[in-house]
């Protein structure tokens, strides 16, 4: 959907002919006007109040409590899990922050393929003297990595990925 149509806001259209996710987001935050900014992934969607709920927390980086788009139990047991780990760096497909906070930091490292956004947490918590809050609203995310892998599959990815990464690719999953 062509959202420079549909919107009562200006949007800009930004191509990149690298595909680097933290490519795009610095990018994206560099042709920015606000005072705020809010990286979302591609297969997240917004609750109706999320806009004004990260306004509300006032804080210089963020994430927001997070929702699987699957009803299965397992979802629901994974994302209440993940919604009590907030505080680590793990995020449930959007962070914010103060464009401040994103200058300071020089946006996120271009070099990593996978793991740009936890490194992006921890490097702005230190950096904000931990002004780390979650807004007290949902997005709703993509199951499909979870229902393609096997919920504990993807946990056990992760979990080792924390503690010894690698360099390979995080794999696509499509």
């Amino acid at each position: 959907e062509d959202l420079t149509k549909t919107t009562p806001f200006p949007i800009k259209k930004i191509s990149l002919k690298k595909r680097n996710v933290s490519t795009a987001r610095n990018k994206g935050a560099m042709n920015s006007t606000g005072s705020i900014l809010i990286f979302l992934d591609a297969d997240t969607q917004l609750f109706p109040n999320t806009l004004n709920e990260i306004i509300r927390t006032n804080a210089k980086i963020g994430v927001c409590k997070g929702k699987f788009d699957s009803k299965k139990p397992i979802a629901r047991i994974s994302e209440k899990i993940k919604n009590l780990l907030w505080q680590t760096v793990w995020s449930n497909g959007l962070i914010f922050c103060s464009k401040e906070t994103f200058n300071a930091l020089s946006g996120f490292d271009e070099t990593k393929t996978k793991g740009e956004t936890g490194d992006f947490i921890k490097r702005a918590k230190r950096a904000s003297n931990n002004s780390f809050k979650r807004a007290e609203t949902y997005v709703i995310t993509s199951a499909r990595r979870l229902e393609k892998w096997g919920y504990l599959g993807a946990a056990r990815y992760w979990v080792k990925e924390r503690l010894f990464p690698t360099k390979k690719e995080y794999p696509l999953i499509r």
